[in-house]
This record gives C-alpha cells, structure tokens and sequence, in this order.
C-alpha cells in the first residue's frame, strides 16, 4: 500500500512537472514595430517581417500603416535573435533585436529600379522570381491599353493575355465589364 501511494504520488509530482515545463514554453513575447521608407519616412505595407532563430522562424507582414506584431516564443527571445525584413522595391534589412526590446522601428531603403523587372506576382498575391515560374507569363504594358482605344479599360484587355475574357455589359466609358480568368465557359455562353 505505500509502494502504491509512492507511485502515485511521484507520478502527480511528473504530471506536474511536465505542465509547468509546456506552460513555459507555450510563453510568447510580442514584438512590434512599424516599417518606414527612408527618403520621406512614410509607412510601408506588405512588407515581411521576419524574426530567425536557430532553425525556427516566425513571419508576418505589415499593414497598410506599416506597423507589424510578431508572437515570439520566449525560449526563442532568451538571446538576441535575427529580424530579417523584405519588401518588393525595396532593398533586404537584416537587424539583430536584443531580448529586451519589446518595439523596433525599421528604415528600408529604396532598391534600384530593376529590381521589380524580374518579380511575378501570382495567385493569391504570391510573389515569385520571373525566372522560377514553371508557366508561361503574359504582360501587358500599358502603351497597349492607349492603343487599343476602348472607352472602358476592361474592354482592352480582350485579345492581350491567353486565357482572359473579357466582355462589355453595357457601353461607354463608365459600363461594366465581366472578366473571366482561366474560368469555365460554356457553348452557349454563360459561365
């Protein structure tokens, strides 16, 4: 009868141990900050903030006001870890956050102008390298739009890019257009 109450009660005593070890490391720390352009320190969105420790990292991105809220492990935060920010035009920022630092403020400076030749953006907004595409791209630059001479701009699009319809509901510059990308269509026309 004791071995049993023994057992028990080391068992309860390791049951124990174990939830305050998980409650510890299920602990996170916020880390905010706000992203800024360097020539006129206005506010950049959809920039990525991301923060590397070790094999681990945790990403977010910014709001349209720039500010950004990253949930970081506290086991992570135990010693500097590195924030790593991107954004499409701007160059890449790699800064070291100390433990203690609960908000940062990141400068981006403007990248060269050839940097936006070679991105795509995909479906969803996923944005790619051109040359790591496994598919066709179609572009289409805007001098193509002033020639085609539509009074609505959906209407140009008809023709320019494989696997785009677009179709005039009604006439004249403000009418409506219905365009369909890569979608369904039917014999008799209705999608």
């Amino acid at each position: 009868m004791k071995r049993v109450k023994l057992i028990a009660s080391g068992s309860l005593l390791l049951c124990f141990h174990f939830l305050i070890t998980l409650s510890v490391l299920a602990q996170t720390a916020a880390l905010k900050g706000v992203v800024k352009n360097e020539t006129d320190q206005s506010a950049i969105p959809n920039a990525t903030v991301t923060v590397v420790a070790g094999n681990s990292q945790t990403s977010t991105t910014t709001d349209l006001r720039g500010n950004f809220t990253l949930n970081v492990p506290v086991a992570v935060r135990s010693s500097s870890v590195q924030l790593v920010v991107t954004c499409v035009g701007y160059e890449k920022k790699q800064l070291l956050i100390d433990p203690a630092q609960s908000t940062v403020t990141i400068v981006l400076k403007a990248g060269n102008g050839d940097m936006l030749d070679n991105v795509v953006v995909t479906a969803l907004g996923v944005k790619k390298d051109r040359k790591s595409v496994a598919y066709a791209v179609s572009e289409v630059k805007g001098s193509e739009f002033t020639q085609a001479r539509e009074n609505n701009i959906a209407n140009a699009l008809s023709g320019k890019i494989a696997g785009v319809n677009a179709v005039g509901l009604s006439t004249g510059p403000g009418g409506s257009s219905r365009v369909t990308i890569r979608g369904n269509g039917s014999m008799i026309g209705d999608n």
